[in-house]
């Protein structure tokens, strides 16, 4: 599909209101294109069918908000590094005012390192005024919930790749080395805007767990480089902190989009868990959801215990938590019993 073809889809389905169709769109090569198609996009998807109301900011400062300042001072903000220096300092103005928005509006919570990084993509599509910006997983007290549900990364990529899955394991790597990238959506750790904007049109096109997705699909794509390397911690964790600074290519997207239709999250946490095999019949079913189509798009958006910190909107919340047909399937078998 040509960008020229793709504008054109993405603007009727702006004028239908067809919020599966964008997601889908928003998955393929491109995303939204340009900041144009995107400023229209991401508050549809963000707001969904019905729109939240938002909280009255308060007056009251929050006890982290010093710490968030300096951030942004000494942020580099590769979205603006070709600017001047009065866009720059516009910039971050924006990413304040959005910054200071969440942690007032949510007094409990507290700002990670990153969160900025995250607030200076929304400032740079949507200004300083996006809808109902959240993190919430990283923001508590401890990183126990993020923590969690990175424990899912091996799981995941043994499903497609024992040989590295077993190679992390021996190397004794765990995998906070994908921190960073689901709690930010690997805007900490890209510096080209481009492809920060883009993985955040796949993000908010996709099931909150997606950075998981794609933290998998970029260690896969790594293979042979961590193969050829000494299956030690140090190095594989260097080695992986340093392998999506420029970018992150359409082929690992597409990978990534590939895994969450053949692996579900409903599915991969009782994998990870123990309570079915791949060669269970419900592991077996979902090998045929993928060539189901667009049309069970909600149906893959199935429902998780915990939403990543690097969902960045209140909405994601209650997408993540619908029930679904898969999650029903897995938790309430009717037929053979899993093996």
């Amino acid at each position: 599909m040509s960008s020229k073809s793709k504008v054109t889809r993405i603007n009727q389905a702006i004028c239908e209101k067809n919020l599966d169709r964008l997601c889908a769109l928003g998955q393929t090569k491109e995303g939204f294109v340009n900041d144009g198609l995107r400023r229209l996009v991401w508050p549809l998807l963000l707001h969904g069918p019905t729109t939240a109301t938002a909280k009255p900011i308060s007056r009251t400062k929050h006890a982290d908000e010093d710490q968030l300042a300096l951030d942004v001072h000494r942020s580099s903000l590769p979205v603006s590094r070709n600017q001047g220096k009065r866009h720059r300092q516009r910039e971050k103005s924006d990413i304040s005012v959005v910054a200071t928005q969440v942690l007032r509006a949510n007094p409990d919570l507290h700002y990670y390192q990153g969160f900025h990084d995250v607030c200076a993509t929304l400032a740079s599509v949507l200004g300083s005024d996006p809808p109902f910006p959240v993190s919430t997983d990283a923001m508590e007290k401890d990183l126990e919930k993020v923590t969690a549900n990175l424990d899912l990364l091996y799981p995941l990529i043994r499903q497609q790749d024992p040989k590295v899955a077993a190679f992390l394991l021996e190397s004794g790597t765990p995998p906070y080395f994908a921190l960073s990238w689901v709690i930010t959506w690997f805007s900490h750790d890209i510096d080209r805007p481009a492809s920060i904007v883009r993985l955040f049109d796949l993000f908010i096109s996709s099931h909150p767990f997606m950075p998981l997705y794609l933290s998998a699909a970029v260690v896969m794509h790594h293979r042979q480089e961590l193969l050829d390397s000494e299956c030690d911690y140090p190095t594989l964790h260097t080695l992986l902190t340093h392998s999506v600074k420029g970018a992150v290519s359409e082929e690992v997207i597409d990978h990534a989009v590939t895994m969450i239709h053949q692996i579900p999250p409903s599915l991969l946490q009782d994998i990870a868990s123990g309570k079915i095999t791949t060669q269970s019949p419900v592991s077996r079913l979902t090998s045929y959801v993928r060539f189901l189509g667009p049309r069970l798009s909600r149906v893959l958006r199935s429902r998780s215990s915990h939403i990543f910190g690097s969902s960045v909107l209140l909405l994601l919340l209650a997408w993540a938590l619908r029930p679904s047909l898969l999650s029903f399937l897995v938790t309430h078998p009717t037929g053979s019993s899993s093996t």
